[in-house]
């Protein structure tokens, strides 16, 4: 009884002290800004279209060698359609944007010359041209991501805002739906060192 009288004591004293503003509230807002700022762990995902979430960010044709350009393809597990997300880092401390590497040619993703013009192709690339391939990642409100490039702020973008084999994607003004938003699937994935949740 005396047990009781006290646990109830002390759940209207919680009570009272979150009314009063004694006790900091825990903010469902404040827990997910990380992600609504963009954020992911680095890991191993599949990237699925918002307009047809069985069609995947690929190379086109599987194929590796730089230059080669970036399209979407139907889902099939290979690893050209694994990508590797991690962020970059300042002088040591966290960037507010990413890199992107196909997990099958170890290949960073980048933008073609740096060009900030509409249709600029994105490709795979095995050259450290900095800015070119560096990636912010916008959470949008539908649960999706949108890549804008840091160099030239442009969107990746379905060609035509259509789906189909090989449909390349590349850079377009502004964040389009379905058609640059895109879906991040986390891969359960282990070899040679690239694994989700630890260093790549």
């Amino acid at each position: 009884m005396k047990n009781r009288i006290i646990k109830s004591t002390l759940s209207v004293l919680l009570v009272l002290s979150l009314f009063l503003g004694l006790l900091p509230a825990v903010s469902p807002v404040a827990e997910a800004a990380d992600t609504e700022a963009g954020w992911l762990p680095d890991g191993v995902y599949e990237i699925a279209s918002k307009k047809d979430t069985n069609y995947v960010l690929d190379t086109v044709g599987g194929e590796t060698a730089a230059g080669t350009s970036l399209c979407v393809n139907t889902s099939n597990g290979s690893d050209s359609q694994k990508w590797i997300i991690q962020r970059a880092s300042v002088d040591g401390a966290p960037a507010d944007y990413f890199t992107i590497r196909n997990l099958k040619s170890n290949t960073y993703l980048e933008i073609e010359g740096g060009r900030s013009d509409n249709s600029t192709k994105l490709q795979i690339t095995d050259a450290n041209l900095k800015d070119y391939r560096y990636f912010f990642l916008e959470y949008n409100s539908d649960g999706t991501f949108s890549i804008r490039g840091k160099c030239n702020d442009r969107y990746a973008h379905l060609k035509e805002a259509k789906v189909g084999t090989d449909n390349p994607v590349h850079c377009w003004t502004g964040n389009g739906d379905p058609q640059s938003h895109f879906y991040f699937k986390p891969v359960n994935y282990s070899r040679d060192g690239f694994r989700n949740g630890g260093s790549f």
